[in-house]
């Protein structure tokens, strides 16, 4: 009776020891894989930065291209230039007193 008692007390123990050893292994798996997901994040997140870096500067030359453009045509057509510039602002001038009557009385 003590021996069988023993005997189940050493497989219950062994099949213990077995399910601990597994997932140590699982857990060992998991370790390996997160470290993984976390140095591939780490270079997507540092491949976007550089994307952004990228773009800024690109947009910098762009509106340094654009400033350029603006003020070679200017010193060309000054007049044309003032003309536009009055025109464009007497027109958001209405806009925005007309946009600022009461409902009833825009017509």
């Amino acid at each position: 009776m003590v021996n069988e008692t023993f005997e189940k007390l050493e497989s219950k123990a062994a099949s213990i020891a077995e399910r601990v050893a597994e997932t140590a292994r699982q857990a060992g798996h998991l370790a390996k894989d997160a470290r993984h997901l976390k140095d591939r994040a780490a270079v997507a997140l540092e491949d976007q930065v550089l994307a952004a870096r990228r773009a800024v500067r690109q947009t910098r030359r762009d509106v340094e291209d654009l400033r350029e453009d603006l003020v070679t045509t200017v010193r060309r057509a000054p007049l044309a230039s003032v003309g536009i510039t009055f025109a464009a602002g007497m027109a958001a001038g209405m806009l925005v007193g007309w946009m600022s009557r009461p409902r009833g009385r825009r017509s």
